[in-house]
């Protein structure tokens, strides 16, 4: 015997859960990225330290992201709350988005000298921010 309760929960479940496991796949998309392309980012955007301090410095870029995930669910949590998990969603989704197209555009150290890995480091903690609501 259903119950109004077991119907509406089922509603939501349905309405909410469908769009956040693509949307979801996508934030994790550019982590997997720039995991599997350390090396080469390294290369890219260090190029003024040895080979093992440039993979070094690129992975502590990637740990900026996650280190910073914490505090993205405290902020879209609140925001959530506020004006609706809908919105807070396609924030996060169009902050992550944005980001990793950033990253992808970034000059490289030659080009732009010690801001261009100040600058992967900022848009890697945005990515993080984002993942993390």
């Amino acid at each position: 015997m259903d119950s109004i309760g077991d119907s509406r929960a089922g509603d939501f479940v349905d309405e909410y859960s469908g769009p956040g496991g693509p949307g979801g796949a996508d934030q994790l998309l550019g982590f997997y990225l720039y995991g599997s392309l350390a090396a080469i980012i390294g290369a890219q955007f260090f190029t003024a330290f040895p080979e093992s301090t440039r993979n070094v410095f690129a992975l502590l870029a990637f740990a900026a992201g996650f280190i910073v995930r914490p505090f993205g669910a405290l902020v879209f949590g609140m925001l959530g709350d506020l004006i609706g998990r809908k919105y807070t969603f396609l924030m996060t989704i169009l902050i992550m988005g944005l980001s990793t197209f950033l990253v992808g555009m970034l000059p490289n150290y030659n080009s732009w000298g010690a801001a261009a890995p100040s600058i992967l480091i900022a848009l890697r903690m945005a990515q993080g921010l984002a993942l993390g609501g």
